[in-house]
């Protein structure tokens, strides 16, 4: 569960988000959409840890994880991000970069959770390449596929599409849907696009100007 209480979050003398309050019940799909600018991003950059409150606090599973001042370590809240760039590690080939996100699984359970996300995300000519070898939509893939790896109780997806062609598009997110109501993963889905926004289905929450308004 994700519990946000009374959220502020200042930039200097800007307002980013204003007072936000939700429940976010285990295994629910949240998607929020608003303008640029309206707070959407830096609400999922509070909940996954990476920056901290000015006021209001967040709870997960009903354990403070933030609060003004003060916020867990990313790696301790069971969350999977996709943000608009992908961040996959240059270094490493498609397979090492998702391997990466399964720290304390074992060497068995990674080989069968490698083979379903191959699978899954269609990936399974890539796995050798590095990034820079991968088109914009295979690094999209195979993103998604690191994001999931360790099978996180949390999701946190923002504007995951940006700049694919519509059929892309279309199919990534029908694989997603499939992935997360497969392996009940609490998820939050940011957008722009109303329509994605309706295609991705679930609870719709608008943000504007850092105000929760539906």
């Amino acid at each position: 569960m994700i519990t946000l209480r009374n959220l502020h979050k200042f930039y200097g003398e800007v307002c980013a988000l204003k007072g936000i309050s939700l429940d976010i019940q285990p295994g629910d799909r949240v998607v929020i959409q608003g303008a640029s600018g309206s707070g959407k991003t830096t609400l999922l950059r509070l909940i996954a840890g990476l920056e901290l409150l000015d006021k209001g606090e967040i709870l997960l599973d009903g354990n403070i994880a933030s609060t003004p001042g003060w916020a867990s370590p990313p790696f301790s809240r069971k969350v999977g991000m996709v943000f608009q760039r992908n961040a996959l590690w240059p270094h490493l080939t498609v397979s090492q970069n998702i391997l990466f996100a399964m720290n304390g699984v074992s060497r068995e359970e990674k080989a069968i959770r490698l083979e379903e996300l191959i699978h899954w995300m269609e990936i399974e000519n890539l796995l050798r390449r590095f990034p820079a070898q991968l088109s914009g939509g295979e690094a999209r893939r195979v993103a998604l596929a690191r994001a999931v790896a360790s099978l996180p109780r949390r999701l946190l997806l923002d504007e995951p599409f940006t700049s694919l062609d519509f059929s892309l598009k279309s199919r990534l997110l029908d694989l997603l849907l499939a992935f997360i109501s497969k392996h009940q993963i609490t998820t939050l889905y940011v957008t722009h696009d109303l329509d994605e926004a309706f295609k991705a289905g679930g609870r719709l929450i608008i943000l504007e100007k850092g105000e929760l308004v539906a």
